[in-house]
């Protein structure tokens, strides 16, 4: 029993420590972003294509331009899913549990 309660805690721990985190990194996206301006709009269209020779400028810009905002944001996927895991696998202890009684 002691040992369910300290895991608990722990969960709860990591819980908040994670909602922290992201409350913090939503704040700090809010307070340093800005909008694009027409001038970069433009160069992207415009010299897109001679900077990168890549046809598609969607993929232009998302793997020469923007390649560490994607690098980062798949990490978040990745550490997101792993929290989804972690916190889930609980609940299934205890279904699995439930069933054999």
């Amino acid at each position: 029993m002691k040992k369910n309660m300290n895991n608990k805690n722990r969960r709860l721990i990591i819980l908040i420590f994670v909602i922290v985190i992201s409350i913090g990194a939503i704040f700090i996206h809010e307070s340093y972003s800005e909008n694009m301006s027409k001038d970069a709009y433009n160069t992207y269209i415009e010299r897109g294509y001679e900077e990168t020779k890549v046809s598609n400028l969607v993929s232009a810009i998302y793997l020469n331009y923007r390649v560490f905002d994607t690098i980062f944001e798949t990490l978040l996927l990745a550490i997101s899913v792993t929290a989804v895991v972690y916190f889930a696998a609980p609940w299934e202890i205890h279904k699995e549990d439930e069933d054999e009684s």
